[in-house]
């Protein structure tokens, strides 16, 4: 299939909000004490010494809101990494989402949004985010000239979530539009007699019939994504163990903006 041929992102949620993404083209911005990393969850790790700056700092920080997408690396592509069905994907029972790179990317400039792939690093290096006013002026400006270290680094056990962000300090950001990025719709199913029958395609096929719906199949020996004909649209790696050493056969190849780049390059 055309749409897997080249990057894409994705995003996991549960069945019923999955309904409300596709019939609304929108994605709702989140707000950070909602997410699941609890370092995350507790507030960006940084050092604000005087009180004053320290109170305006998290004035600002409480408005940090964002939305999550799983990209693509060299070796998985973002649909296939069983943890985020577990974790994202209401367990199976929810959905993977499938954007068009190139038109999320257009909508974020558009939005004058800033968006990047989050840095993995080790634990302590999350601690080292330190203000001074010589250097950086305002609360503002320092919050502005950290945002990468702030929003975008996180510690290396979320590696496994391959996770792209947009981020905008708001309280109250518009919806972002998808109208034009959504492509495609991916369900957890093992039996692709059991995908066609199950409420989930039916209801979300009858949503909008544009967007093509994937059946993901994460056993090594069934492939890995298939159509609504059972075809093998992305087949997980293959490897070759009856040589000596084994080889791949099929490698997987008030509002404060962020107005400082839409991608880091």
């Amino acid at each position: 299939m055309k749409e897997f041929s080249k990057k894409n992102l994705y995003h996991y949620t549960s069945f019923e909000s999955a309904v409300k993404i596709i019939a609304s083209k929108k994605l709702l911005f989140s707000e950070i004490n909602k997410v699941n990393d609890i370092n995350e969850s507790c507030g960006p790790n940084y050092i604000v010494k005087d009180l004053t700056d320290s109170i305006e700092a998290d004035k600002i920080m409480k408005h940090f809101t964002q939305i999550s997408f799983t990209s693509d690396t060299r070796l998985n592509k973002g649909f296939d990494i069983p943890a985020m069905w577990g974790h994202y994907g209401d367990r199976g029972h929810g959905a993977c989402l499938v954007f068009d790179r190139k038109n999320i990317l257009q909508e974020i400039g558009r939005r004058k949004l800033y968006s990047t792939s989050v840095h993995y690093v080790r634990r302590r290096l999350l601690n080292d985010i330190i203000y001074e006013k010589a250097r950086f002026g305002t609360i503002e400006n320092f919050i502005l000239s950290s945002k990468d270290k702030l929003f975008f680094t996180k510690s290396r056990d979320w590696a496994y979530e391959q996770e792209y962000r947009i981020a905008i300090i708001d309280d109250n950001p518009e919806p972002f539009n998808i109208s034009d990025s959504l492509i495609g719709i991916i369900l957890f199913s093992v039996s692709h007699e059991q995908f066609l029958k199950s409420a989930d395609y039916l209801a979300l096929s009858s949503i909008d019939s544009n967007i093509k719906i994937y059946r993901y199949c994460p056993l090594f020996q069934s492939g890995g994504l298939f159509d609504t004909d059972n075809k093998c649209v992305f087949p997980k790696i293959v490897y070759d163990l009856t040589a000596s050493r084994p080889t791949i056969i099929n490698p997987v190849r008030k509002t404060t903006r962020f107005t400082h780049g839409s991608e880091k390059r």
